[in-house]
């Protein structure tokens, strides 16, 4: 009997999601939680990675778990749901931060590979720059004053 129920609640969770956000957002399977069923809704989310040195193109699937979620009670009726606005600034709250880990990374990976580079330990140690130039200059001992 709660099989049965339980897919009965996912059923009308995916055609109300469907319905009312598009097909962007996808019903997981429903939690029983105090008489009532809470079903998460997630996004598998396309994302077209560009290799640029090869110009080789790979689409991989960003998952984001719960992003809203439908509340629905033992008789199936809908109890508590989210807006298509929540929905949107809840998907792009989640983009945002999937987006701050990779310049992360990417800068933590870029800086890394930059701090190898033996030219760069010169170059950023102005101290000895500044003496090495100071050295090759030919400075007079004398100061002639100005006239």
């Amino acid at each position: 009997m709660e099989a049965t129920k339980t897919s009965e609640i996912h059923r009308k969770a995916k055609r109300y999601v469907a319905n009312h956000y598009g097909n962007l957002l996808h019903a997981e399977d429903p939690l029983y939680d105090s008489n009532k069923y809470i079903v998460n809704l997630s996004v598998h989310y396309p994302r077209l990675i560009i290799d640029d040195t090869t110009m080789e193109r790979t689409v991989n699937v960003l998952n984001l778990e719960r992003i809203a979620h439908l509340t629905y009670t033992m008789d199936g009726s809908i109890l508590d749901k989210p807006t298509r606005e929540q929905c949107i600034n809840a998907l792009r709250d989640a983009l945002n931060t999937w987006n701050e880990r990779i310049e992360r990374i990417v800068t933590k990976t870029a800086s890394n590979e930059l701090a190898r580079v033996q030219t760069v330990h010169h170059f950023l140690n102005p101290i000895e720059v500044i003496m090495e130039r100071i050295n090759k200059l030919e400075i007079p001992h004398t100061v002639t004053p100005p006239a």
